[in-house]
């Protein structure tokens, strides 16, 4: 009996060769290790992304809590403007009629005192003032005839106020300018070289021999230099030769100063129209005092301006309005009375809303500030 062949023994292989086991071994270790590392991170930023939506709410909170409040305030408003034309519904024709005059000389009196305090211009605001006394005079009464005595006499003040135009100002304040344009080309010089200079001998040495003529040379250089030298003493009252320089600066000066002046009228501004002409009479008195006839005249002009005021004092007219305003209010029938006189809404009662979610959002702050 033959001996059946053996079968070869089948060999097992794996399917990663063995040397691979330590790099995937390390390279899972350090897997592992980036998983460990990024967890404090992710951490982190959840912390800060959990405080931002804190901060977030808490902005919305306080938001919501100011529209409620302001909320509250015009419910408030609302009723009071309910109330109001309730009243105002409620006032009979013929009462409203008595006042309606009353209303129109109030309005006038306020366009007249408008007139006075912001645009400074009396001729309309007497205008204004007649309109008023007119009216008032239609509707004869005690009370309408105290105020028209009140009215006429604040028409006797404002009558009795002269000054001058804007337009007139402007118009010698242009002038004042040109006068001292002009005044520039007047400058003296002080009393020096000219006189002088034609009482000195000629230095005509043409006959004289060159000993002579070689000694005459200093004196003549001598005197050219006094001519051109000049010494002032600290006690002298004659005038300093002004520089083409300082001229010029003194000269733009003065015309800055007179445009000053001239923006202190048209903006009604009296002090700073005074300091300006002041500062001109200033620098006249320093820098022209060679020129007394012209510069004397100059300061007479600038002294008459100075008397014009660009801001005066009108007087007041308020007590006027005020009792034309209790008037008006004494007219009000009982209904409005005591419409005027309800109690308007507490405040503690408008804003209890808002008190109540204040009490509950503050736990819900606190709770979500915990987390971070």
């Amino acid at each position: 009996m033959k001996d059946s062949p053996s079968k070869p023994v089948a060999k097992t292989h794996s399917s990663l060769p063995t040397w691979l086991y330590p790099s995937l071994l390390t390279a899972l270790f350090v897997l592992g290790l980036l998983m460990v590392a990024t967890v404090p991170v992710a951490w982190y930023k959840f912390q800060q992304t959990t405080q931002k939506l804190s901060n977030s709410l808490h902005i919305e909170h306080e938001r919501m809590l100011k529209l409620e409040y302001k909320l509250a305030a015009s419910e408030e408003q609302i009723e009071k403007n309910k109330t109001f034309i309730q009243s105002a519904t409620s006032t009979s024709p013929q009462n409203i009629k008595q006042q309606i005059p009353w209303h129109e000389a109030l309005f006038m009196l306020r366009m007249s005192s408008y007139s006075l305090l912001f645009l400074h211009d009396k001729t309309h605001a007497i205008d204004w003032l007649h309109q008023a006394n007119n009216l008032l005079l239609s509707h004869e009464s005690p009370v309408t005839i105290k105020i028209s005595k009140d009215i006429n006499q604040a028409i006797t003040q404002l009558s009795q106020q002269h000054e001058a135009s804007v337009r007139d100002i402007i118009t010698q304040l242009q002038n004042l300018d040109n006068k001292l344009q002009l005044l520039h080309q007047q400058i003296i010089q002080p009393q020096n070289s000219a006189a002088q200079l034609e009482k000195r001998p000629d230095y005509n040495l043409k006959d004289e021999s060159k000993l002579k003529r070689l000694l005459h040379y200093p004196k003549k250089l001598w005197g050219l230099v006094r001519d051109s030298i000049h010494i002032y003493h600290t006690k002298s009252t004659t005038p300093l030769i002004l520089t083409p320089s300082q001229l010029f600066n003194v000269k733009s000066t003065l015309g800055l100063l007179i445009d000053q002046a001239q923006w202190a009228v048209l903006n009604h501004d009296n002090v700073v129209y005074s300091h300006a002409l002041q500062q001109i009479q200033n620098l006249l008195n320093k820098h022209f005092e060679n020129l007394p006839q012209q510069t004397q005249a100059i300061l007479i002009e600038i002294d008459t301006l100075s008397q014009y005021n660009p801001s005066p004092d009108y007087p007041s007219i308020t007590n006027i309005i005020q009792n034309i305003n209790q008037t008006i209010k004494s007219q009000i029938n009982p209904a409005d009375k005591t419409a005027n006189q309800t109690a308007p809404l507490s405040k503690s009662s408008a804003i209890t809303p808002s008190l109540k979610v204040i009490a509950d959002i503050k736990p819900s702050l606190d709770t979500s500030s915990k987390i971070v």
